[in-house]
């Protein structure tokens, strides 16, 4: 362990010093009874250090040179990240602040500096020592006394006067300095007893004022507390409503489902943003929608840049596909609320109010939940979104319109006095009867009874457009699939819960 060697040379009291307390030193072991012999505990300590004895260090001797290494390794790569300012300091990483990298002149002239914050810590030190040891005392009382021992304002100077043996200055015979004494007893005795007067008449005020700016402190804190928890939420409530679209969207036409299918739809897509918007769409539906986080994927990365849409079809197709096969669909979108951590080891039982707060957090997911589906209706109602219209697949659905049942939903303009109004109206297609290729379709349709008013035919020929398929606004003539149903079953699954 000679890892000063390099300064014995320099410094022989130092090597003496050091073979004393490493070879020489006697002492009593934690436990021995003062009585008895004492004996070189840290020569012996040492000993056993490198040539365990005891039974229980030779067992664990393998295990700690591999902890030792372990973990000076991991020091060493801590101290060396970038983003750690002692990296600044060290030779080995040509710090600008470390020995290497400071001129002659500069060391010099740092001799005698400081080279810590011991006298800023110093205050905290003697407040942590006041507040653990006196335990009737406040935290004001505390702060006050540590100030005060830290000032040295009451010292009187009885540590230099009595030492109970002349030193070495006085039997040399050398001028003996008066003793430090604190502020307290520097000044007159009139001023002293004033102070002493004024703190114990105002003593229960300057208690009560300090209490009172302590709870204003904390109520402070907790309501930015609070603040922070409120965006917390709202920003979890944005994103469930994204992970509700995301999940219905999942179980509906517009959800990718085999490999096959993937390839055909994404080659009818003709331009690049269709693809990239499909792309991520399908992977989103996965890992936020579904909550399988192998599904993510990073829409750019340094050094690479954005990534293609064929880039991200392909880990769609390699690797969130086959998450359908090891996954299960979840009931509900993945939530997580501001809580405890789930992440920690446990040793023990767990307490009481950990299994409390649990339960209260349950019962606040629920309503969680159910607040975010009003707010989501809320925001439908005022035209910011549409399940129905979210789980339309991309492409107008030819092969489905050429086959008869096809469920179909389709805007009509009528007339409300002298204003006009859009309505949905379901129906289902019988037959096709005239097509256009990539242009429109002419269908019959049967309209459900619910939609009819008094003399309204029960069949009509509708004509079907491609460019008026899932309009992004209302537009007379616009048209999709019925889906209604989708929706009725994710209502039934929560009045169920």
């Amino acid at each position: 362990m000679n890892i000063f060697s390099p300064l014995y040379s320099k410094l022989p009291e130092f090597e003496q010093y050091l073979k004393w307390y490493f070879e020489e030193k006697a002492s009593y072991p934690v436990g021995m009874v003062q009585d008895e012999q004492r004996i070189l505990a840290i020569d012996e300590t040492q000993a056993e250090l490198f040539y365990p004895n005891q039974a229980c260090n030779r067992q664990s001797k393998d295990f700690c040179e591999r902890l030792a290494s372990k973990i000076g390794y991991c020091v060493c790569t801590k101290m060396l990240h970038p983003k750690k300012a002692l990296r600044y300091h060290l030779s080995v990483a040509d710090g600008k602040y470390s020995k290497k990298m400071t001129t002659e002149e500069v060391c010099r002239a740092s001799v005698g500096l400081r080279a810590n914050n011991d006298p800023s810590e110093q205050n905290f030190g003697v407040f942590s020592d006041a507040f653990q040891h006196c335990r009737g005392m406040g935290i004001g009382e505390a702060t006050d006394l540590g100030t005060t021992r830290d000032n040295d304002d009451f010292g009187c100077g009885a540590s230099d006067l009595v030492t109970g043996k002349r030193s070495k200055a006085e039997r040399d015979g050398a001028v003996i300095e008066a003793a430090n004494i604190g502020h307290f007893h520097e000044m007159p005795t009139e001023l002293t007893d004033t102070l002493i007067v004024t703190s114990k008449r105002h003593a229960k005020e300057s208690r009560r004022g300090f209490t009172a700016s302590l709870d204003k402190q904390a109520a402070e804190s907790e309501k930015k507390m609070k603040a922070l928890r409120g965006k917390k939420l709202t920003a979890a409530q944005g994103t469930l409503i994204d992970a509700m679209y995301l999940k219905q969207q999942y179980n509906s036409p517009c959800c990718w489902l085999a490999e096959k299918q993937a390839f055909e739809e994404f080659e009818k897509l003709r331009y690049k943003k269709d693809r990239m918007a499909a792309v991520k769409e399908q992977i989103l539906m996965r890992y936020l929608g579904l909550g399988w986080v192998e599904a993510h994927h990073p829409w750019s990365k340094k050094g690479h840049g954005s990534y293609s849409a064929t880039e991200l079809f392909d880990h769609f197709v390699t690797v969130v596909l086959p998450l359908a096969d090891t996954h299960e669909v979840p009931d509900e979108p993945p939530l997580k609320l501001p809580g405890l951590p789930t992440n920690l080891k446990r040793l023990g039982t767990r307490a009481q109010d950990c299994v409390d707060l649990a339960k209260e957090l349950g019962s606040q997911e629920r309503k969680f939940r159910l607040d975010a589906l009003t707010k989501r209706d809320q925001l439908e109602e005022n035209g910011f979104g549409d399940q129905l219209s979210e789980m339309q697949q991309l492409i107008w659905p030819v092969e489905k319109l050429r086959s008869a049942g096809f469920k179909i939903d389709k805007l009509f303009e009528y007339k409300d006095g002298d204003e006009n109004l859009l309505q949905w109206c379901q129906g289902t297609v019988k037959k096709l009867m005239r097509e256009k290729e990539n242009s429109y379709m002419i269908v019959e349709v049967e309209w459900n009874s619910d939609c009819l008013g008094e003399g309204d035919p029960t069949t009509t020929k509708e004509k079907l457009s491609q460019s008026q398929w899932n309009p992004d606004r209302s537009i007379n003539g616009g048209w999709r699939e019925d889906l209604h149903h989708k929706i009725l079953k994710k209502l039934n699954i929560l009045s169920k819960k």
